[in-house]
């Protein structure tokens, strides 16, 4: 083989080019980010939009309807969802995973502009946002005052004007965002009383306050020779001066607004709480930049904060999530992996060649090939991840496979009494065509992984491509650096110095139950058909899911109290719970926030973040904690443990069924039907063993006040119902209008009615609103107002009203879950126009099942073809792909045996398996077709051919499974994630192994025998009809077992 030769003829020149990659791969290494999974950015898109003072129903109506309309008949559009709230439209549009994010945002905003004009005009301008996983949290931190000296309004200024600049300079960092602490403000409380008696407009206060404070400059002057800037300065310098800033009543006097109104410093509504293990603190989330290294980035913000809590005597920083941790020790541990699988491969090469210099020529090229993947994936744009790496590691056996062939090809020639020249390259020229061919199987099954549609090709991408780049760098090496150090590294051995006795009698043994085998093929093949048929009966006895969950020791809380509930109530009830936390042994520290959640804010609501001492503590903390939970009157609670899943670390939510791994959509147009049918499904999602914590989307609105407008009174007043929802806003919830600077701080101006005006609802039907013609009129005499209880949101799925259900599950896996809920929902009796239908996590993992065993199939069209163009043969392919399902046994019957779910990895380790045994069967099937053309009978070639690859394929097999050992295992972070593709492998390739040894020479045989039985039927004087020959050739093979002979040596070969 001419490149082997070169690399023999020129070992300097191979050696630098080896050092060159090791040396660029290495940079490589350094330079690529680091994350916990690959960039999956899904297309995305979120249209909000602002329409104040609607109620859900208008909202649903005059702008959600419109607006998902316009944009369910873009091309590749999957889905639309939707949520309308009291003044704000959520729509969220669904492409295909395969749709560039950028061009699906493109394509919204488009259409939003289209129907600009059908929105009412008083909504403000929709809002374009797409999902970026990078708004991910890397690190979150809570801020708060050990020594008491400091008031929550004092913290937030710190973190404001001190803490935040300093992390915004940290290398990396992008946005931050801040929860917690109340912000001074300048607070201009309006006089209801004084505002009617004097005439004055609440617009003329607002615009008053904006047009009096305003620098505005005025050009230059020349004076004297010398340039000078003019400048009206017109900004309030003090409070005193907003007093004085002048009003025109509605009879065109002027007043002064110290007369209508107080003014002062205060602090901003409290909305939200944050505290940190029952200390108020001030909570800031540190998002990367994109593209950015989160261990890196983590780890320079966790220095700055060191530093930082050192400035301040008796200030405490507490980090709480921290994304850069689990990322590191998963990065860590599968390094780990990959160096004890390298270690165990290499043992097992020292165990069959017993000569340390041998393994360690067939080692050495194993950092090469790693570092050159490095390159290879940092030239693709790739990520360290669990992943990648998962990928690197279960390649390390694969690696060392072409070197342990080419070596031991070698190895054996020089055990012949070969110069190591010599052997070297009439070893690599003999094995060549069998080792390209065992590789481009391995491509073969991966490379349709790699480009496999939907979630699954988002995230396995990397994963494929990383193993293809990985075999391909490993046959580079296989066919230049092995057969370099074979050939200068070693001197001539004596005609068979290295074999042992104990191996010769394996060899021996092995021969004598290969010639049993052929004589006894009947038993043989039911053997195997019998293995087929315990690989079905397994299936059914395996639960499948999305991704094992794994153990980050975290873990969240969600508190939800009746609609209405103040957050002083909210938080009461969040500080019961908090105490019993602390009171945990294994609780590190409690994050908690009042007053809303990941996904939405609310006074009812609440949310606490756990973080435990330790790991595999999980189970036996939830039962502890939720007899305490259950015991809560009146309120809901929920346990999250997204935080341990690849989902809730990609797409954090937290509290609401549609974010629980179990959802089921119920679709109707009656909302009062939704709501019965809903609550049917959750009495009976309840009963379904394993399933906690139940819920649905659906919620009783808080109590409220609707202000109805009489249209017609208002049109003749000239007043318009958006201009008596916006006054409501700005009297009621207050509006900012404009700054006041305090030393160098910029403070809002924030004007409202005062406390006591804004309390009960005949206060609100007082409210001044200026008419067309300039007078004041009530709002009592334009509008009706009632109590009432209305839905707190509408959802809405692919233009339909929709209620979601759903629930964890503990003790069982998704899909036995999943299972349950078909057969439950095939049991009800739904009115005529609901439908309802499982979602969320469970229709991901039906996509990525399908599209996986749709690329496990044309991995098998892929090896067939390589296989026919390997062997030049349409037959003896389907031979070595016997192979292919005789692993599955062992692989199924591992995952029963360990517990273990069917999931991405498990069905990735089988894809795998399938390049892994055709690679034995190749080199069995390779050698044989070899000694047939140098003129044995198919029974003395397979005598011979088993034996002498028995050693190159015992060696692979057991360098693979021993280096998947440490994946297997599962030890370290993430391991969980990990182990079920070290488990399916190594129970396949013991089954296969066994098997192939002994099935695919029998079948090899048989289909021999049934070519030569059908071209001699075929051949005969007078075609297939002719009379029968009643003798055969020569060279004819007896008959073994009865049945069908064996062709004549020469003629027909596979």
């Amino acid at each position: 083989m001419w490149l082997s030769d070169v690399s023999i003829r020129r070992p300097v020149f191979i050696s630098m080019v080896m050092l060159v990659i090791a040396v660029v791969g290495w940079i490589a290494y350094q330079r690529m980010p680091v994350d916990a999974f690959p960039d999956v950015s899904m297309p995305i898109v979120a249209v909000r939009t602002i329409y104040a003072g609607a109620s859900p129903q208008e909202v649903e109506s005059s702008v959600t309807k419109k607006i998902e309309e316009a944009v369910s008949s873009l091309n590749y559009v999957d889905s639309v969802r939707s949520t309308s709230r009291e003044s704000v439209s959520l729509v969220i549009i669904e492409f295909s995973v395969d749709y560039s994010p950028k061009s699906a945002a493109d394509d919204v905003r488009q259409r939003l502009d289209n129907i600009q004009s059908v929105l009412p005009s008083d909504a403000e301008r929709p809002e374009v946002l797409r999902f970026d996983p990078a708004s991910v949290p890397i690190l979150t931190f809570a801020v708060s005052d050990d020594s008491g000296s400091m008031s929550t309004e004092q913290v937030r200024e710190l973190v404001d004007d001190k803490i935040v600049p300093r992390i915004q300079r940290v290398p990396g960092v992008g946005t931050l965002s801040v929860v917690g602490g109340l912000s001074r403000e300048v607070h201009v409380d309006l006089n209801l009383d004084r505002m009617r008696a004097l005439g004055v407009a609440p617009q003329s206060v607002a615009a008053a306050l904006q047009s009096e404070n305003l620098d505005v400059p005025g050009g230059r002057l020349v004076e004297s020779g010398q340039e000078r800037l003019l400048r009206t300065a017109g900004r309030y310098q003090s409070i005193e001066d907003i007093g004085k800033v002048p009003v025109t009543n509605v009879r065109g006097s002027v007043v002064y607004l110290r007369d209508l109104a107080t003014i002062g410093f205060g602090r901003e509504d409290r909305r939200t709480l944050s505290r940190v293990d029952g200390l108020d603190a001030v909570t800031v989330s540190v998002l990367k930049q994109s593209g950015g290294n989160t261990v890196r980035t983590a780890e320079s913000v966790r220095q700055e904060l060191k530093a930082i809590e050192s400035s301040y005597p008796g200030l405490k920083i507490t980090v709480g999530i921290d994304q850069s941790v689990f990322t590191r020790e998963t990065t860590i541990d599968v390094l780990v992996s990959i160096l004890l699988g390298a270690a165990l491969a290499a043992i097992i090469v020292l165990f069959f060649f017993r000569d340390i210099r041998n393994t360690l020529v067939t080692v050495a090229g194993l950092p090469i090939i790693v570092l050159g993947t490095f390159i290879a994936m940092s030239a693709a744009g790739y990520s360290i991840n669990m992943i990648s790496l998962l990928a690197l590691s279960i390649s390390i056996g694969v690696l060392i496979d072409d070197a342990i062939v080419v070596r031991e090809n070698i190895f054996r020639h020089m055990e012949h009494g070969e110069e190591p020249r010599i052997a070297a390259s009439r070893g690599t020229a003999e094995i060549a065509l069998a080792v390209l061919a065992t590789t481009l199987t391995i491509i073969a099954v991966f490379a349709p992984v790699g480009f496999t549609g939907g979630i699954a090709g988002k995230f396995l991408r990397e994963f494929g491509l990383t193993v293809v780049f990985a075999v391909a760098i490993s046959l580079f090496e296989a066919f230049t650096f092995a057969p370099m150090l074979s050939a200068h590294f070693f001197k001539r051995m004596e005609v068979g110095s290295a074999s042992g006795a104990a191996y010769s009698r394996v060899e021996a043994a092995y021969r004598r139950l290969l010639d049993w085998s052929l004589r006894r093929w009947p038993v043989i093949i039911g053997g195997g058909a019998a293995s087929l048929v315990a690989a079905a009966l397994l299936l059914p006895l395996l639960s499948q899911s999305l991704l094992s969950d794994f153990d980050r020791g975290e873990l969240g809380i969600n508190i939800e109290l009746p609609a209405g509930a103040t957050i002083e109530q909210t938080d009461a009830v969040t500080r019961q719970v908090e105490a019993v936390l602390l009171q945990q042994p294994e609780t590190a520290h409690v994050f908690t926030t009042v007053g809303g959640r990941l996904d939405t804010t609310s006074s009812e609501l609440a949310y606490l973040s756990i973080k435990l001492r330790g790991k595999n503590q999980l189970e036996g903390y939830q039962r502890r904690i939720r007899p305490f939970l259950d015991g809560l009157t009146g309120v809901r609670y929920d346990i999250d443990r997204s935080a341990n899943t690849f989902a809730g670390m990609m797409f954090p939510t937290s509290g609401s069924a549609r974010s629980r791994p179990f959802s089921i959509s119920v679709q109707g147009s009656d909302l009062a039907v939704l709501d019965v049918v809903s609550k049917q499904v959750m009495t009976n999602l309840e009963r379904i063993p394993g399933v906690v914590d139940v819920d649905r989307t659906l919620r009783p609105g808080s109590p409220e006040l609707r202000v109805y407008v009489d249209r017609s009174k208002a049109a003749d007043l000239g007043i318009s119902t958006g201009q008596v929802g916006l006054t409501l806003r700005m009297l009621v919830n207050g509006q900012v209008v404009g700054q006041f600077q305090e030393g160098d701080k910029d403070r809002d101006i924030v004007l409202r009615l005062r406390e006591e005006d804004r309390q009960r609802g005949d206060d609100i039907a007082q409210l001044p609103i200026v008419s067309a013609r300039g007078a004041l009129v009530t709002l009592s005499g334009v509008a009706t107002i009632n109590s009432g209880v209305g839905p707190a949101a509408i959802e809405r799925r692919d233009r339909q009203r929709e209620v979601l259900v759903g629930g964890g599950y503990e003790g069982r896996q998704l899909g036995e879950v999943t299972n349950d809920a078909r057969a439950m929902l095939a049991r009800m009796d739904l009115p005529q126009d609901v439908t309802v239908k499982i979602v969320g996590q469970t229709k991901y993992m039906d996509e990525v099942f399908a599209n996986l065993i749709f690329a496990l199939l044309l991995a098998v069209v892929f090896i067939y073809v390589v296989l026919a163009s390997q062997f030049e043969s349409f037959v003896h392919p389907f031979t070595i792909g016997l192979a292919l399902p005789l692993s599955f046994v062992g692989a199924l019957a591992a995952l029963v045996a360990t517990g273990k779910s069917l999931d991405i990895i498990a069905l990735i380790g089988i894809i795998l398996l399938m390049g892994l045994v055709t690679k034995n069967a190749i080199l069995l099937v390779d050698f044989t077709n070899r000694l047939k053309a140098d003129g044995r009978t198919t029974h003395e070639a397979l005598l011979a051919a088993g034996p002498i690859r028995l050693r190159p394929i015992l060696m692979t097999t057991l360098a693979m499974i021993f280096g998947m050992l440490p994946v297997a295992l599962g030890y370290g972070a993430g391991s969980e994630v990990r182990s079920p593709m070290g488990i399916v492998v190594i129970g396949g390739l013991v089954t296969s192994t066994l098997l192939t040894l002994v099935v695919v020479p029998v079948v090899y045989a048989r289909v021999d025998a049934v070519q030569a039985w059908a071209i001699g039927r075929i051949s005969r004087p007078g075609g297939p009809s002719g009379p029968a020959s009643s003798s055969r050739g020569e060279d004819a093979e007896p008959i073994h077992g009865g049945g069908v002979p064996d062709h004549p040596v020469g003629r027909a070969r596979g």
